[in-house]
């Protein structure tokens, strides 16, 4: 199966996997410096003055644009559990949202609209390839040619490298790779195609 294949069926994971795309997004935000999955359980009074206990799916360590360090704890909730939410969740969400405010976190709920879309599609098509052997020689061509000409975009860089020794089928394999290993960047925001420009640093 190629990669523009697997674009294709995306769409028809399950919501129970919302969590694990979370996951595969922050692996490939520049931003993300860790994530911890479940990090603490935090214990408190809700408003009824009763004893509720919350463990958050995710804490995100990350830098904003300025370069500051920010820690966010993450609950990832598909968004017809939101809206027929009883009052012990939305009394623990409360709780979350509290304690993180006193402590100095962010507080972040997030829903299949902010996980599904063309990032998410990009991150899962690409994943698997972070784990194939490369070719170094042609990967170390790849990060040249892209460094020399940033924006240049898969289909170009594909010609560039074709030659008699190495077919279409893996340049583009070893494109993947070195996209997956972070080591050339694109727009995950924007579906990926032929004509999807490629840089030397990330451009989130």
């Amino acid at each position: 199966m190629t990669l523009f294949n697997v674009l294709r069926i995306i769409s028809w994971y399950p919501v129970i996997l919302l969590s694990q795309f979370f996951c595969f997004l922050c692996l490939f935000h520049h931003a993300v410096e860790h994530l911890y999955e479940q990090p603490l359980t935090i214990t408190g009074r809700d408003s009824n003055g009763k004893i509720r206990r919350y463990t958050p799916d995710f804490l995100v360590e990350f830098k904003t644009a300025s370069g500051m360090s920010k820690r966010c704890l993450v609950e990832v909730k598909p968004t017809s559990e939101l809206e027929n939410a009883d009052s012990g969740l939305r009394e623990r969400l409360d709780l979350a949202k509290r304690w993180a405010a006193v402590n100095g976190f962010m507080f972040e709920i997030v829903t299949e609209s902010q996980i599904r879309h063309a990032a998410l599609s990009n991150v899962v098509a690409v994943l698997p390839f972070r784990f194939y052997d490369p070719d170094i020689a042609v990967q170390f061509d790849i990060q040249v040619k892209v460094a020399k000409s940033p924006g240049l975009t898969v289909a170009e860089l594909t010609d560039q490298i074709v030659g008699p020794h190495l077919p279409k089928d893996i340049v583009l394999r070893e494109i993947w790779i070195t996209i997956a290993c972070g080591l050339v960047h694109f727009d995950v925001a924007k579906t990926l195609s032929p004509s999807t420009a490629l840089f030397e640093y990330p451009v989130w």
